[in-house]
């Protein structure tokens, strides 16, 4: 296993976000429990800091065990994840939601609303743009391994009437942001739960060409210009920007437009539970 890998199977698994009640798209169906009434609209800190006990060794093939913890964490980094078996509690509420998979889906992504006490919506993610298909769901990109280790994880959808991202532009409002800090990742084997920590208008770019999340310098760079953006159209969490930064782990919501522009929705994640 090299280094490189190594360190990322340790970090954060994550996904994420999409639009609340409000939002049309993605078959939105109501719930009888809420998820968001007592959701805490406070910066949720991130991760719980990992105790000081070091996850099980692998055995190779030949029989020797292999120390799989990160090598040479940088200034920042924690081992956020322990592998199969570990959790580590929400910040929000977990939807009462349980997912009937279809083919080729790899994950539900829903959005509690934070407003209600009985609404949530859901969102089927395929592996493909090509297995989504016309039924206005989301895709993960195809530079993105599926088990949610990668720096950046990026779903795609489009925006308008009946599609995937619809209403997403939602969390251009700071109200709506700050009602709706949390979204929930559902996998076959685990839940993960992300902070939304961004929210902004953008010319669409194949952000994993453009930016290398492996390389740290080149992923606080592109932290770094998110926060700092100008746009009178972007909304950020001033107090989880180290949170990111430390974490080296985000999901990406990138909402694509007819026009070339696209609405960006990203998110830390705060908290995973292994099924």
């Amino acid at each position: 296993m090299s280094t490189q890998n190594r360190r990322f199977r340790w970090m954060a698994a994550g996904i994420a976000a999409l639009a609340a009640v409000s939002m049309a798209g993605c078959s939105a169906e109501k719930t009888e429990e809420a998820a968001g009434s007592s959701v805490s609209t406070e910066s949720a800190g991130g991760w719980e800091t990992a105790d000081t006990q070091a996850p099980a060794a692998e055995t190779t093939e030949g029989g020797e065990e292999e120390n799989v913890l990160p090598e040479n964490l940088e200034e920042g980094e924690e081992v956020l994840q322990r592998g199969e078996g570990s959790n580590v509690s929400f910040h929000g509420t977990l939807p009462d939601i349980t997912p009937d998979w279809k083919e080729k889906e790899l994950f539900l992504l829903v959005i509690p609303d934070a407003d209600s006490s009985a609404a949530a919506l859901e969102c089927p993610v395929y592996d493909t743009k090509d297995a989504a298909g016309t039924e206005g769901a989301a895709w993960l990109d195809e530079g993105n391994s599926t088990d949610l280790t990668d720096p950046n994880t990026v779903i795609h959808g489009t925006l308008g009437e009946d599609s995937a991202f619809a209403g997403i532009q939602d969390y251009g409002d700071s109200s709506f942001f700050t009602s709706n800090p949390y979204l929930y990742l559902y996998g076959k084997d685990s839940i993960s739960e992300f902070q939304v920590f961004a929210a902004y208008p953008k010319t669409h770019e194949e952000i994993l060409t453009s930016v290398n999340g492996f390389d740290r310098d080149e992923f606080n760079q592109y932290i770094n210009d998110i926060y700092s953006q100008r746009s009178m159209q972007a909304v950020r969490d001033e107090e989880l920007e180290q949170q990111v930064l430390d974490t080296w782990s985000i999901l990406t919501l990138q909402a694509e437009g007819t026009d070339g522009n696209d609405f960006i929705v990203q998110a830390v994640p705060t908290g995973v539970v292994q099924q």
